[in-house]
């Protein structure tokens, strides 16, 4: 399938049509992240337990379907996957539009269809992870995520400021069109994707159990020490940037006694921090390398955390440092590239849904722990000690990044699915190990 990828990535047909597809269906996304919420609140006059709820909805697919969908995905292809996912969830949009224009979406009714909604998210997610691979060459990985995050940032700039305005134009329910026709235009330029996926090859003898496929992910993620390294430094990052910011909205307004607007500008310049960071990402991992990239990108949102907790109130420039320390967290994006990079790189085809999902099963599993870790101590000390805490503890993720085999790298290992272009070596000769040699297969990394 990669036979028309080879070309540059600006002509790599494949890759432009979904990446564009993809960047309007990123927009839409932080539309209906902002009109979902609205929906329950203006058309149900739902209560802030309820309106909790929805986020539970929206999360709880993750927990409960992630492992079984990766084990599932490797043995399919991929992109039906993600045109029948794209269908089903506007239609489930159209379902909630309908229900709220006539007066019969219910609560529970409307839980249900959210729930729906994210479970075909979490399917269409670790296909689009696994499948990028797929048209693109090893070599153009970093340059083809950079994209892709570059796409995603700048959602989470616009996508916002653009929910409000369809909301106060259209209402909530029918803001939800936005992300109902970006769905379509995600679905059309996949379809258009020409490229033949191949039907992944049935394991000799059967494909064994489904538990036995999940636990085969799971030991993939564990064993192999990039992944493993990748896997822990999310988690941490995760479980600390949550707690810190499920307590800055409060922080900030009864703290530092900023207003809404206020507050909402500066949560926007992260994802601007986001956007410079993506644009930069490639010519840094090259100048840098893929140790030094990740780990500069994870030492600059623990130094920004911690300045944001340490802030003082009402001084002139307590504004202008929050924005500075927001934007410069944004940069975290290089790491998520550079991760991604390896994962898809060092992975087998036949494990990267296995993969993907052990790794979002672990990752994501405890973003709910590190809020309710945040909002505890900052009942039993005060915000800003809660605030310093969880900022100080992002410290163990560089400690762990630089005790790691990642710090040292300069380079993505040789991609366990392609024969390097230069033809086989000798592993004297070889500057980078093979993909086999970094999942732990060979011989000489047992043991």
């Amino acid at each position: 399938m990669k036979a028309s990828a080879d070309a540059p990535l600006n002509r790599n047909a494949s890759f432009l049509k979904l990446w564009g597809g993809q960047s309007v269906a990123l927009l839409g996304s932080k539309v209906s992240q902002l009109a979902l919420p609205l929906v329950a609140i203006y058309t149900l006059d739902a209560s802030p337990s309820m309106v909790g709820l929805i986020g539970t909805a929206t999360f709880l697919p993750y927990l409960l379907f992630a492992l079984w969908a990766g084990a599932w995905i490797d043995r399919r292809r991929r992109l039906p996957i993600m045109i029948t996912t794209d269908v089903v969830r506007g239609v489930v949009l159209l379902g909630i539009l309908g229900l709220a224009v006539t007066g019969t979406l219910t609560m529970w009714i409307m839980l249900g269809l959210v729930f729906v909604f994210s479970t075909c998210s979490v399917l269409f997610e670790l296909c689009y992870y696994s499948f990028v691979p797929s048209i693109v060459p090893s070599r153009d990985l970093v340059a083809a995520n950079s994209r892709l995050q570059a796409s995603d940032s700048v959602a989470e700039v616009g996508g916002p400021g653009l929910g409000g305005v369809l909301v106060q134009l259209l209402t909530a329910p029918f803001a939800l069109v936005a992300q109902m026709i970006s769905f379509v235009v995600s679905a059309v330029t996949l379809a258009s994707i020409r490229d033949r996926e191949p039907q992944p090859e049935p394991p000799a003898g059967g494909a064994p159990p489904i538990m036995a496929q999940i636990r085969q992910g799971l030991v993939t993620v564990v064993r192999a020490p990039l992944l493993r390294t990748l896997v822990v430094s999310a988690a941490l990052y995760n479980f600390f940037a949550n707690w810190v910011m499920a307590l800055f909205p409060v922080f900030a307004v009864r703290a530092l006694d900023l207003n809404a607007a206020t507050i909402g500008l500066i949560r926007s310049c992260g994802a601007i921090g986001g956007v410079l960071g993506a644009v930069a990402a490639g010519r840094l991992i090259a100048r840098l390398g893929i140790g030094r990239s990740y780990l500069a990108s994870i030492v600059l949102p623990f130094v920004a955390f911690v300045v944001i907790a340490v802030t003082p109130a009402n001084t002139v420039f307590t504004v202008v440092v929050l924005t500075l320390a927001f934007a410069a967290s944004g940069f975290l994006v290089v790491s998520n590239v550079v991760a991604i990079s390896v994962r898809q790189t060092i992975t087998p085809t036949d494990l990267l849904g296995r993969m993907n999902a052990t790794y979002k099963f672990i990752s994501y599993g405890v973003i709910a722990l590190g809020t309710f870790a945040g909002g505890v101590v900052g009942d039993l000390l005060s915000l800003r000690a809660g605030m310093i805490i969880g900022a100080v503890g992002l410290v163990l993720n560089v400690l762990w990044i630089l005790a790691s085999p990642l710090r040292p790298m300069h380079e993505l290992p040789e991609p366990v699915d392609e024969t390097p272009a230069s033809g086989p070596e000798s592993g004297a000769d070889r500057e980078t190990p093979t993909s086999r040699e970094v999942l732990g297969d060979a011989p000489a990394s047992r043991g």
